[in-house]
């Protein structure tokens, strides 16, 4: 049985954890990153669509912590895109300039890693955490079938979606219906526009949700969706959904059809907006795992690297000057609390229309490429609500939609 002490435990090497890990470390302080993968940033999880300074800059107007972000995302750039394309159920098109950089998700979690590494930072991997007990400061890992007790002074859970140590401490998480399943194909062998990501909605590709097809440069692309369970229809998996969108989507289908898959993966991101409490004694709840997430797009990256560099910050100061760890919840909502609210709202409106075709079509028509343009970095245009007003004339929901357009002004 081997024990080993930490100031700081990190559960999870993603943009999150390896954001607080950076910071922590090059305070002085003892930290330990666990991850469960055999090799860090594999397999991408990850769209690998990034904003630009400028673009991110408007979606998150109120944070300092950006510059390790658009460092990476520029280092780290495969494909330059310029403009979005949304295509509505029926068909239309909708575009608008974007600023944006298509990265290699895999190199870009590497280097956040590495970083924390030479800041001092212990990186365990084939690590998976299996349990906490809080009492005794002491986090339960398996490492090759061998069970080690890591003992620290805080913990941070940058451990997903699904996050084990909230969990285990009677933490909330993202409830079921909050989630959406993903799927992405990289493929190759494809004649697309590289600088424009086409995003398309139809509830027979991707119910709830959205797909996209996001070049990488040369003949590749990610192709992918996102669907939310009270949308889907049953007996219908996330891989028929995809075979649908790029075998027999009307528009898609003419781009992908020729196409090479290289590789298939899934996940689930959370679109219920941040938990209610991130902060629980000495344990911080970082990323995915705290909801931090752009709802509206599904978006993580930028907000957990914010999230975990404050988590990191925090922590260090506590460890080094006895200061609060409860600044951590009041630092990353002053920041990002702001967008991720907008965010959610935006998600929110979307889903009273989502559930039909016919709706999605007759709000993107009155709200047009300029309002969509709004949408994408967490406006609401005033063309919103005259296709909320045309579409739903029920009391209730109107009263719904009033308390959302009322929170959102």
């Amino acid at each position: 049985m081997s024990y080993f002490r930490y100031d700081v435990a990190i559960v999870g090497a993603g943009p999150a954890g390896a954001s607080a890990a950076i910071k922590a470390s090059n305070e002085g302080v003892k930290v330990v990153l666990i991850d469960k993968k055999k090799e860090i940033g594999k397999p991408v999880q990850c769209g690998e669509y990034m904003p630009s300074e400028g673009e991110i800059k408007r979606l998150i107007p109120e944070t300092s912590h950006l510059n390790n972000f658009i460092k990476l995302t520029r280092r780290f750039s495969v494909n330059k895109c310029k403009k979005i394309r949304f295509v509505s159920p029926s068909g239309s098109i909708f575009e608008f300039d974007f600023e944006a950089c298509v990265i290699d998700r895999s190199k870009f979690d590497k280097e956040l890693v590495s970083m924390a590494v030479a800041n001092g930072c212990d990186v365990w991997t084939k690590c998976r955490a299996i349990g906490v007990d809080l009492s005794k400061n002491k986090l339960i890992v398996r490492k090759n079938e061998r069970i080690i007790y890591v003992l620290f002074k805080v913990l941070i859970a940058a451990d997903g979606a699904f996050s084990l140590i909230s969990r285990n401490l009677g933490l909330e998480i993202t409830r079921l219906e909050d989630r959406s399943p993903v799927i992405q194909s990289y493929m190759s062998g494809l004649n697309l526009e590289q600088n424009v990501c086409e995003m398309y909605w139809g509830s027979s590709y991707s119910p709830g949700g959205f797909a996209w097809i996001i070049p990488k440069g040369r003949d590749r692309a990610n192709v992918g969706l996102g669907t939310r369970i009270g949308f889907r229809k049953g007996g219908i998996s996330m891989r028929d959904y995809l075979r649908r969108l790029i075998e027999a989507h009307p528009i898609a289908s003419k781009k992908l059809l020729r196409g090479k898959t290289r590789s298939i993966i899934g996940g689930v991101v959370p679109v219920g907006g941040p938990i209610p409490k991130t902060q629980y004694k000495n344990v911080l709840v970082v990323g995915d795992a705290a909801g931090q997430v752009l709802a509206h797009v599904g978006g993580g990256v930028p907000t957990a690297m914010i999230a975990g560099e404050i988590a990191g910050e925090v922590v260090s100061s506590h460890i080094l000057n006895g200061t609060s760890l409860e600044g951590y919840e009041r630092l990353w909502r002053r920041e990002i609390g702001k967008s991720l609210g907008k965010s959610l709202l935006l998600r929110k409106i979307g889903d009273l229309f989502i559930k039909s075709d016919r709706l999605v079509d007759m709000a993107l028509k009155i709200v047009g490429s300029e309002g969509l343009a709004r949408l994408i970095r967490c406006d609401v245009p005033k063309s919103l609500e005259l296709a909320v007003n045309k579409a739903l004339t029920t009391k209730k929901l109107m009263e719904k939609l009033k308390q959302i357009f009322s929170a959102v002004k």
